[in-house]
């Protein structure tokens, strides 16, 4: 069962919520079409293609009026209460910073402690006890793979803004690549 916490309700006509994504796309269509080609590289073949999408066409998860940036998900293994956050831009700037970070000092696999520092920067509690980031993460790591599932299962439902998992088509090998713009949301945290 889901705990909302309406206690922080978000301004979704400011720019509390990290969306901007959506104007983006707006004022691309606006200033030079609805028609986006790009350049992809085959992952399966090399196969250097282009593929075209309509910026009218790409679905938009909006929030609904009420909703807050707050939303929990009860964890079924370790039977703990989450309460996760929509990332907000200043978040987003932290975890970009941590990312820059790792790569100066070189850190082999920067991917996999980005997602680790990512997914704890959206706890906001667990069983209402705030933790800090350094707690968040051992907490993150802890996670056995359905208690995770079931944290990127709630991100994915609560995600507001343009869904990006376009997913270009190989025209020598048909092989359906990676978005150019991130894996499915059903793997981004």
């Amino acid at each position: 069962s889901r705990r909302r916490h309406t206690r922080y309700q978000c301004d979704w006509s400011s720019d509390v919520c990290s969306s901007d994504l959506f104007l983006l796309l707006q004022i691309r269509s606006v200033s030079y079409g609805d028609t986006y080609r790009y350049p992809f590289r085959c992952a399966e073949c090399g196969e250097r293609s282009q593929a075209t999408v309509d910026l009218t066409s790409i679905p938009n998860h909006e929030a609904a009026e009420g909703d807050t940036i707050f939303f929990s998900v009860s964890l079924p293994l370790k039977k703990q209460d989450v309460c996760l956050r929509l990332l907000t831009g200043a978040y987003e700037d932290k975890v970009k910073r941590y990312s820059d970070q790792l790569r100066r000092k070189n850190v082999k696999d920067v991917e996999a402690a980005e997602f680790v520092y990512r997914l704890a920067m959206r706890i906001a509690n667990v069983d209402d006890v705030e933790l800090g980031i350094r707690e968040s993460m051992e907490f993150v790591e802890s996670l056995k793979g359905l208690d995770s599932l079931a944290l990127k299962d709630s991100i994915e439902d609560h995600e507001v803004g343009p869904d990006l998992a376009l997913t270009p088509i190989c025209s020598r090998c048909g092989y359906q690549n990676d978005s150019i713009f991130m894996p499915d949301r059903k793997s981004v945290v």
